[in-house]
């Protein structure tokens, strides 16, 4: 009885082992992904700022060209 016991309790040792094995492998895809789309969303900011850049520029442009 006892025996059966410890083998139960081993098997959920070892099932425990397996679920912090695949929560950790899970745990470093979603940080790599994380940092993946801080990267996008800093790329996607310095385009969004040289896209605003352009815009003013070209406002200025065509002020300019009315003013004549």
């Amino acid at each position: 009885d006892l025996q059966l016991e410890l083998d139960e309790s081993i098997h959920q040792c070892d099932d425990l082992k397996e679920q912090v094995t695949v929560t950790e492998r899970r745990n470093t895809l979603l940080a790599a992904e994380l940092e993946e789309l801080r990267g996008v969303v800093e790329q996607t900011d310095r385009m969004r700022k040289i896209a605003e850049q352009e815009l003013m520029e070209s406002s200025e442009r065509v002020n300019l060209l009315h003013a004549q």
